[in-house]
C-alpha cells in the first residue's frame, strides 16, 4: 500500500511540473508576443511621427533627421544615433541625438565632429557602410584592430551602420552606438532598416520640393520679365524719340527684377560713356558724376564690357584690384555711393555696344541669376531703333 502512495505521489509530482513546464513555457510565449506587440506599436507610432513632421516640413529635412535619430536612439536602446550623409566625396553630420544634452559637448564629442566633413574610411563604422554598401555591425569595439582611436575616446563599445542606398547609390549612412559590447538585436537592425527607408524618403522629397520651387520661381521671374518688357513698350511707345524716359524705366526695372539698392545707366557714343540715368544713388554720388563724366580706368566693369564680356559680377568690390589702386569710379561707387556687389550687364543692338546698366548691393551677397538684367537691358534696342 505504502508503495502505491509512493508511486502515486511521485506521478502528481511529475504531473505538476509538467503542467508548470507547460504554464512557464505559455508565459514565455505571452510575454514575447507582448513585447512583440509593443515593439510594433512603438514602431507604427515613430512611423505615425516621422511622416507628420515630413508633411510639416517638405522642403526642409533637418527636423525629420533630428526625429529620426533621436526615435532611432530610443527605440533600440542606444546611446548615441548619428545620421550622415554622402556627396559621393565626403560625408557630412546631418543629426546626432545622444541621451543628455550634455554629452552631445563632451570633449570626445567634439573631436569627432570636428573630424567632419571626410573622405569615408575604415576607421570609423560610417566609412565601412558606405565603402562596402552593406551594414557593418561591430559587437566589441576592444577587439576591432581598425576602429580609429577618436572613436574609441567616445567610450563606444559596439556599433551599427545601415548605408542609405537610393537608385544604388550610396547617400548616407545611419547609426548606432552602445556602451555596452554585445552590439543590436535584429529586430533593432530591421527597426534601423525602416528609419533609413524613411531617411531617403525625406531627401528624396526635399529635393523635389526645392526643384519644384525652383521652376515656380523661374515662372515667376519669366513672369515679372515679360510683364516688364510690356511696361518699357508703353513708356516707348508714349515718348517717341525723347530717351530719357526710356533709359529711367529700363533701369528702374533692371533694380526692381535683380532685387536692388541702386543703380545707373551709360550710353556709349563709341568712343565715350555718358551718364544717362541714376536711380537710389546719394546727392553726393550725384554730384560726383556730374562733376566727374564718366572715364573708366583699368579693370573697370564698363571697359570688360567693352572687351566683350556677356555681364560683369563682382561679389565685393572693395577686394577688387582697380579699387586698391584707388581708380576714381571704383572709389566714388565704393565710399561714396556705398556699392559692395555689382552686376553690369551690356546694352547691345547687335553686336553694337549702346551702354552699360550698373546694379549695385550695399552688402555683400550675390546675384543668382542676371538673366533678368540682360534681357532688360536688350530691349534698350526697342527704344533706339
Amino acid at each position: 500500500m505504502t508503495a502505491t502512495r509512493d508511486d502515486e505521489v511521485a506521478e502528481l509530482r511529475r504531473a505538476n511540473a509538467e503542467l508548470q513546464r507547460r504554464l512557464d513555457a505559455r508565459t514565455a510565449e505571452l510575454v514575447a508576443r507582448n513585447s512583440e506587440f509593443g515593439e510594433r506599436i512603438e514602431h507604427q507610432s515613430a512611423t505615425i511621427d516621422v511622416l507628420k513632421v515630413m508633411s510639416a516640413s517638405p522642403g526642409d529635412p533637418q527636423p525629420v533627421f533630428d526625429l529620426i535619430t533621436r526615435r532611432a536612439r530610443e527605440l533600440c536602446n542606444a546611446d548615441t544615433a548619428g545620421l550622415y550623409g554622402f556627396d559621393g566625396e565626403l560625408v557630412h553630420i546631418l543629426s546626432i541625438h545622444t541621451a543628455t544634452d550634455a554629452a552631445l559637448t563632451t570633449p570626445g564629442m567634439m573631436a569627432f565632429r570636428r573630424k567632419f566633413p571626410a573622405p569615408p574610411t575604415r576607421e570609423i563604422n560610417v566609412g565601412r557602410a558606405i565603402l562596402g554598401r552593406q551594414i557593418v555591425h561591430i559587437r566589441d569595439v576592444e577587439i576591432d584592430q581598425e576602429v580609429a582611436p577618436f572613436v574609441r575616446d567616445l567610450g563606444v563599445r559596439s556599433h551599427v551602420a545601415l548605408p542609405l542606398l537610393r537608385d544604388s547609390t550610396v547617400i548616407g549612412v545611419i547609426g548606432l552606438n552602445a556602451k555596452e559590447s554585445g552590439g543590436f538585436s535584429d529586430s533593432q537592425v530591421e527597426l534601423l532598416r525602416t528609419f533609413g527607408e524613411q531617411v531617403v524618403i525625406a531627401i528624396t522629397s526635399a529635393e523635389t520640393y526645392r526643384q519644384l520651387q525652383q521652376r515656380t520661381g523661374d515662372l515667376q521671374e519669366a513672369l515679372e520679365q515679360q510683364t516688364a518688357t510690356a511696361e518699357l513698350l508703353q513708356v516707348i511707345n508714349s515718348s517717341p524719340g525723347a530717351l530719357t524716359p526710356v533709359f529711367e524705366d529700363i533701369l528702374d526695372k533692371a533694380m526692381r527684377l535683380c532685387g536692388v539698392a541702386f543703380g545707373f545707366l551709360d550710353t556709349f557714343d563709341g568712343e565715350r560713356f555718358h551718364t544717362a540715368a541714376l536711380r537710389g544713388v546719394p546727392e553726393s554720388f550725384v554730384a560726383f558724376r556730374t562733376q566727374n563724366p564718366p572715364e573708366y580706368g583699368p579693370d573697370t566693369t564698363p571697359l570688360q564690357i567693352l572687351g566683350g564680356e556677356r555681364f560683369v559680377h563682382i561679389t565685393d568690390l572693395s577686394a577688387t584690384e582697380a579699387y586698391r589702386v584707388s581708380e576714381p569710379n571704383r572709389r566714388a561707387v565704393v565710399d561714396i555711393a556705398g556699392a559692395k556687389t555689382a552686376l553690369v550687364v551690356p546694352l547691345l543692338k547687335e553686336s553694337t555696344l549702346l551702354g552699360v546698366i550698373c546694379v549695385f548691393r550695399r552688402e555683400v551677397r550675390p546675384f543668382t541669376n542676371t538673366l533678368s538684367a540682360t534681357g532688360i537691358g536688350a530691349l534698350l534696342v526697342l527704344g533706339t531703333g
